[in-house]
């Protein structure tokens, strides 16, 4: 076995050392691309969840019909709940779209109400006020005139 002086030892350390760098720069060089690619998909799903979730008013917005009021419920990260009573709704109008299933109903109201905005957490005054993506539209419309109608008697 070779006795190594200590100039030898040094220099296989310090050699020793780069090598283990050298591993580590392309070892993480390799990574990278991986990393890349890994934040670019998170991110595209992020974005899609907040196009779906956060952007589209529809999809957290729960609608409720009372005998005597409409309740809007809506929030992701703080619970909004407004209740509109029928005696208050001045107009309704039916708007169903031929390319989808899903259709819209407005309602006019008589004052205004504290109702989302895009955001989700702040409320903006409006008169005007929607039932969106509603399936089986015909029979909600005909439950809302009717209770709409009896309202006003």
């Amino acid at each position: 076995m070779p006795i190594l002086l200590p100039e030898a030892i040094v220099v296989y350390t310090v050699v020793s050392l780069f090598w283990k760098i050298d591993i580590i720069k392309a070892f993480s060089s390799a990574i990278i691309p991986v990393v890349e690619i890994l934040s670019y998909f998170a991110v595209s799903v992020f974005i899609i969840w907040l196009n779906l979730k956060v952007f589209s008013i529809a999809s957290s917005m729960k609608y409720s019909i009372y005998k005597d009021r409409i309740r809007f419920q809506w929030g992701l990260f703080t619970p909004k709940d407004v209740s509109i009573p029928f005696t208050d709704i001045i107009s309704m109008n039916l708007v169903k779209y031929t390319n989808s299933h899903r259709s819209t109903i407005h309602f006019g109201t008589g004052k205004k109400y504290k109702i989302n905005k895009f955001d989700f957490d702040t409320n903006e005054d409006r008169a005007h006020i929607t039932f969106e993506r509603i399936l089986n539209v015909d029979e909600v419309y005909a439950l809302l005139n009717k209770l709409w109608v009896e309202s006003r008697k």
